[in-house]
């Protein structure tokens, strides 16, 4: 039982490590806007890296996410809002700013997609990993969760100035 503990933990600790850099890889390749004519960018992204984990992980569009913001300040930041009743919270039907402009306020003011020059991106991937033997599930649950998130300034692709 021991050995199958030491393998199942290296295991997971060891397709953690890889999310982390592979995710961390791909913000790299991701802030310099290159995506080759008729690729999209976030699945070169995606493609990256589910190489780098080397497929043992299930990586797709629905557990990688981005979100564009303005600056670092911004990251994880409600939409701002006027607080009428003065709870400390947004109450539907207070005032904001659809700083997103999806059409309702957000607890995170994030524009989903890969930015624009001189923006800064926050990558993040969340996946299962159902256990190498499964023999310790009820001890440590199954599936495992790994997740990975990273933020970077994209570089300007033109002429402009960060």
């Amino acid at each position: 039982m021991t050995i199958v503990g030491i393998m199942e933990f290296s295991m997971i600790l060891f397709l953690n490590a890889s999310l982390e850099g592979s995710l961390r890889d791909a913000a790299r390749f991701g802030s310099t806007g290159y995506s080759p004519v008729g690729v999209d960018r976030k699945q070169l992204i995606i493609d990256e890296i589910r190489k780098a984990t080397l497929g043992l992980v299930p990586i797709n569009d629905s557990n990688v996410t981005t979100l564009a913001y303005t600056d670092f300040s911004e990251v994880g930041k409600p939409e701002p809002y006027i607080d009428a009743n003065g709870n400390g919270h947004y109450d539907l039907g207070e005032s904001y700013t659809d700083v997103n402009s999806n059409g309702q306020w957000d607890a995170d003011m994030g524009i989903p997609g890969l930015g624009g020059d001189c923006q800064v991106v926050v990558y993040k991937v969340t996946t299962q990993w159902p256990l190498l033997l499964g023999l310790l599930a009820d001890e440590i649950g199954r599936p495992i969760t790994l997740s990975a998130s990273t933020a970077v300034r994209n570089e300007p692709y033109g002429n402009t100035q960060c």
